[in-house]
């Protein structure tokens, strides 16, 4: 049963890199379009997704470490 559980997370970090790899290639041109400020909504959504990109981020790297951090502490029991 835990191999849900482990395939479901490796689902939801996939997802994560991949969210970010999109979102932080857009970076330029977010920039661009915010800085334009043609549409307000469209400056909002940028905005928006922005804020919730960088604790998906945060997410990401603290997971990553936790699961470095083990695999190395796990090595050092032998």
């Amino acid at each position: 049963m835990w191999w849900y559980h482990a395939l479901a997370i490796a689902a939801i970090y996939t997802f994560g890199l991949w969210w970010c790899y999109v979102v932080i290639g857009r970076f330029r041109q977010d920039l661009r379009e915010i800085f334009e400020l043609k549409q307000v909504t469209r400056t909002a959504v940028i905005i928006f997704i922005w804020i919730i990109t960088i604790p998906i981020m945060l997410g990401l790297v603290l997971y990553a470490y936790v699961l470095i951090r083990r695999f190395v502490w796990s090595l050092g029991t032998f």
